[in-house]
């Protein structure tokens, strides 16, 4: 997924002006990555399904191996697991309001 990102629709620096003076010399710019493509929130949302889904059959096959081994740690892993999930459902909807924000960072 990454690869096919970079290669598509790359992300580049860009520095735009937000204050000139009378001579026109730049006073205060501000810098952002920025991408020319429409469709510059699939990669990211790809990213997070697959993630999503990956934390899934990992809290599944921690699940299916707790039946067969008396000692395993597979409750601890479904608790780390399950974390890793809060926090991917936490956090993407903040980054998704905010991340537009050049104030917020």
């Amino acid at each position: 997924v990454l690869t096919v990102w970079f290669v598509t629709d790359p992300y580049q620096w860009v520095v735009k002006s937000s204050s000139d003076d009378l001579n026109g010399y730049v006073n205060e710019a501000v810098g952002e990555c920025d991408s020319e493509g429409d469709n510059y929130w699939v990669y990211p949302l790809l990213i997070a399904l697959l993630h999503v889904a990956v934390l899934i059959y990992a809290n599944w096959l921690a699940y299916a191996t707790s039946k067969y081994h008396n000692i395993s740690d597979s409750k601890a892993v479904a608790i780390c697991l399950f974390n890793s999930i809060q926090l991917l459902l936490i956090g993407a909807p903040i980054l998704a309001l905010v991340g537009g924000n050049v104030a917020t960072s």
